[in-house]
């Protein structure tokens, strides 16, 4: 995360811009039913296997299988301005996304019947943009404050989604 903060006249107004990246990685935890966690002891290392052994009904939960990956950014900022006394404007502009791919396989969506041994992969694309902007004004007693907050999400469906047999 970085950013840059810049006052201006004479300390009325200021603009800050920031921008901030993550790369998430993360193999998934295979789930359990609601009977194998009365019973932590036995599941405690239940998990996905570390292995494939070229057969489709343990490969399933094969962990390689079972990830996923995003890159996440965002972009945010604030306009400041001391309109009269006791006075502030503030607008606050963003933008952020992720793209990315996930891998699952029955193994990590149903721990009680796998009837199918596939291999999904779907790659996603979400993004979103708004701001907020605020009018405030402080008086000796009390204080007001109007704003408006505007954002535009856009969930897009996955852009590919592939199954492969195992």
């Amino acid at each position: 995360m970085g950013g840059l903060v810049q006052p201006m006249a004479e300390g009325r107004m200021k603009i800050e811009l920031y921008g901030l990246y993550n790369k998430f990685n993360q193999d998934e935890y295979r789930p359990l039913t609601y009977a194998q966690t009365k019973d932590m002891t036995y599941y405690r290392n239940f998990g996905f296997s570390n292995s494939r052994l070229g057969i489709p009904a343990t490969d399933v939960a094969y962990y390689d299988y079972n990830k996923q990956y995003f890159d996440e950014w965002a972009i945010f900022g604030k306009f400041e301005a001391q309109l009269w006394d006791g006075a502030t404007f503030t607008f606050k502009p963003y933008y952020a996304g992720n793209s990315g791919s996930r891998y699952f396989t029955p193994a990590n969506s149903s721990p009680l019947a796998i009837t199918s041994y596939t291999m999904n992969r779907m790659d996603m694309e979400q993004e979103q943009f708004g701001f907020i902007t605020q009018l405030e004004q402080k008086w000796n007693f009390f204080d007001v404050k109007l704003g408006t907050w505007y954002q535009d999400i856009a969930l897009y469906p996955p852009a590919c989604r592939q199954s492969a047999e195992l």
